[in-house]
This record gives C-alpha cells, structure tokens and sequence, in this order.
C-alpha cells in the first residue's frame, strides 16, 4: 500500500499574514487609462519651407501627367508635412520623380500623396538608385548630368511607315488602309 499524499492548502482561503499587502487584482480588473493624442508636431521654419517645395514640385509633374491640380485638403498638407519629416530635404525631388513612376498601385491610386507617404522608404530607395544609374550612364557617354541624350535616328522603313499612318489620319478620311498599304 502507498501512503497517502499530503494535499497542501488552497492559498486563497488561507489568510494574509498581520502586516501584509493584500494581493493586487488580476490585470483585467485595473482601470483604463484613456490613450493621449499624439503631441502635434510643429514644423521649423525650414520644413514649411520644404513642404512648399514638394508642393511646387509635386503640383508641376502633377498637372503635366495628370491636366489636372492635385488635391490640397488638410489630409493631404498633413501627408506632405510627415513626407518631409520623413525624407528630409529629398522630399521635393522623390515627390516630383514620384508622379512618373509607371508602378502599377501607384498609377491606380493616381499618383495620390498618401501612397507616396505610405511607400516613403521604397520610394527613396528607388529614386536614389535611379540617379546613380542616370550618373553612371552619364559619365559613361561623356555627357553631364541631367543633359538630354541625343535621339537616334529611326530605320527608313519605320519613317515611312509613320509617315503613311500620318498622312491617312490627316488626310480627313479614316477608311482602313489597304492590304498593299499595310504589308508594304
């Protein structure tokens, strides 16, 4: 036969020692504290600066690829003033390449400031490496920086094939073109 084991116990009906703190109660039980607003940040003199910076840059590529003035609500002027916290005296200039960038979600959400800010690092990182290649590219061909390459002239068979397609749509009469004309 086994001897009996000894049950300890139960520590919650034995009693507190004379002097000592009560146990706390579990977690669940504390109060809530109601969470702070975030501080608003003040920008320096230099950041409202810069904020208008990206504006003039960003609102220049904007209605070039768009006709159209980008949207200036307090949302967006919020975005642009966290992108230059983020970014820095870059803002200006990742904001302008921005609004160029053939991405897929960026063309879809129509070049808007919250996808710039939401993809601020990729971003950066993007047009950084865009620029070394435009350098490298440029001291390899002998040219400056940011010069335009000169255009390489298109085959005689390409010219004349722009040439026709010209000529059919401003002749005023939009009838296909015939087969010989097509082949040619």
């Amino acid at each position: 036969m086994t001897p009996p084991q000894r049950q300890l116990p139960v520590l919650s009906t034995m009693p507190a020692a004379p002097g000592a703190d009560a146990p706390s109660p579990p977690p669940f039980f504390e109060t809530k504290v109601e969470p702070r607003k975030p501080e608003a940040r003040h920008l320096t003199a230099d950041d409202k600066a810069l904020c208008e910076q990206v504006w003039t840059q960003y609102g220049s590529a904007y209605r070039s690829r768009y006709g159209v003035e980008p949207l200036q609500d307090g949302k967006a002027r919020q975005q642009v003033a966290d992108l230059v916290r983020s970014l820095g005296a870059q803002a200006p200039a990742i904001a302008a390449w921005y609004v160029g960038h053939g991405g897929r979600w960026y063309v879809e959400k129509g070049h808007d400031i919250g996808s710039l800010l939401a993809d601020a690092g990729k971003l950066r990182t993007e047009f950084i490496a865009s620029q070394v290649k435009v350098n490298v590219l440029s001291r390899v061909q002998g040219a400056a920086p940011g010069t335009a390459r000169p255009s390489v002239p298109a085959p005689k068979k390409i010219k004349e094939q722009l040439q026709r397609l010209q000529s059919h749509f401003t002749s005023g009469r939009f009838a296909p073109a015939t087969a010989k004309e097509s082949t040619g």
